[in-house]
């Protein structure tokens, strides 16, 4: 539109892995199974016209 000013909308999100087992470990080969990293949690926020933190989301997410 001509003559007004556009406003973006931003969101940050930041998620949350477990680590995987580093195969290198001494422990990793004792493991009857092998872990993959798993997102554990999950965040977000919205930022304002000013950019300043507006609108927050946080759910934990059970690994498998």
């Amino acid at each position: 539109m001509k003559g007004t000013a556009e406003s973006m909308n931003y969101v940050v999100v930041d998620l949350e892995w477990n680590q995987a087992m580093s195969s290198k470990s001494s422990v990793f080969n004792k493991l009857p199974i092998h872990l993959g990293g798993e997102i554990i949690q999950i965040g977000a926020v919205k930022l304002k016209d000013d950019m300043t933190p507006g609108e927050e989301f946080q759910i934990d997410v059970k690994p498998i």
